[in-house]
């Protein structure tokens, strides 16, 4: 350092430790936003009091190379393909441990072909008239432990497309849990209760996570869904594998993506193959 004083050297250095510090910071800020997006259990969190976040995705599920007899009919499906948008669902934070939740109607739109077929039918379901009202709420939290509760009531209505649909409604009770190995891992999961019209839905599921680097979150999702009816002595159920990663693009937004198979079930269902893509945006906070 001969030729250079020593108070020139330090005001570099200083300098350029408060760039690095600042920096720093402005990387921190991309763990800002929190999603429930885009595995099949909820984030813990809540969105912070007063703001508004959106979240939407579009989805494929393709199931083929496998017959699939349809009910009470002699035909066999040989592929489906369903294409779903939007997937919406706004959160709005009321206080620090609490938000509400409204889930959109979304359109769905079918593709399929049967065993005797040589060409592809359509199906279109403009709105699948399902609309959502929940609410989450942090019930405990600790250092490396969260604990939050989801209750939400959606519409629905019957499978029978030449009847009127009968309206019903159904109320689901979800656990959410996270427990924080460290920085940079988690294990996460969900169980849940459902009381619909004629039938109980019970959803079980847990997810390990892990982060790649500030902006990226990787995760993969074990799954399991069953419904049981009153009337008749059936059940259905439902195990599915989801492997999903998200993009921290700023402290306002991120886009996700997950790739799923269908690992079992005895409704009929043949290993299938589903991705979906995400986006979420946080519109205001308290905290920015």
């Amino acid at each position: 350092m001969s030729g250079v004083p020593y108070y020139l050297y330090f005001c570099a250095m200083s300098k350029s430790a408060f760039i690095f510090i600042l920096l720093a910071s402005s990387f921190a800020v991309f763990a800002q936003i929190d999603t429930d997006r885009p595995a099949y259990t909820n984030s813990v969190n809540v969105v912070p009091k007063n703001a508004l976040q959106f979240e939407g995705g579009f989805g494929y599920n393709v199931k083929v190379n496998t017959l699939i007899p349809v009910a009470n009919t002699a035909l066999y499906l040989k592929r489906l393909e369903t294409f779903s948008a939007a997937q919406t669902v706004f959160r709005y934070g009321i206080s620090s441990q609490t938000e509400i939740r409204c889930e959109v109607p979304q359109f769905i739109f079918s593709r399929f072909k049967f065993s005797n077929d040589s060409m592809s039918r359509y199906n279109r379901e403009p709105w699948n008239r399902q609309v959502g009202i929940g609410l989450k709420h942090k019930i405990l939290a600790t250092d490396r432990f969260t604990l939050s509760s989801l209750i939400t009531l959606r519409s629905q209505r019957d499978a029978f497309a030449e009847s009127e649909r009968e309206l019903t409604f159904g109320l689901y009770n979800d656990l959410i849990w996270e427990y924080r190995l460290n920085d940079k891992s988690k294990i996460a999961g969900t169980c849940g209760f459902g009381n619909l019209k004629d039938s109980y839905y019970l959803n079980g599921a847990i997810l390990f996570g892990s982060k790649i680097n500030d902006r990226i979150w990787l995760q993969a999702e074990a799954v399991s869904e069953s419904y049981h009816f009153e009337n008749i002595r059936y059940n259905s159920y439902f195990r599915t594998l989801n492997i999903s990663s998200q993009y921290i693009v700023s402290k306002r937004d991120a886009i996700d993506i997950t790739i799923g198979s269908l690992l079992g079930s005895n409704f009929f269902m043949p290993r299938n193959l589903n991705i979906q893509l995400g986006y979420a945006h946080l519109f205001n906070s308290n905290h920015e």
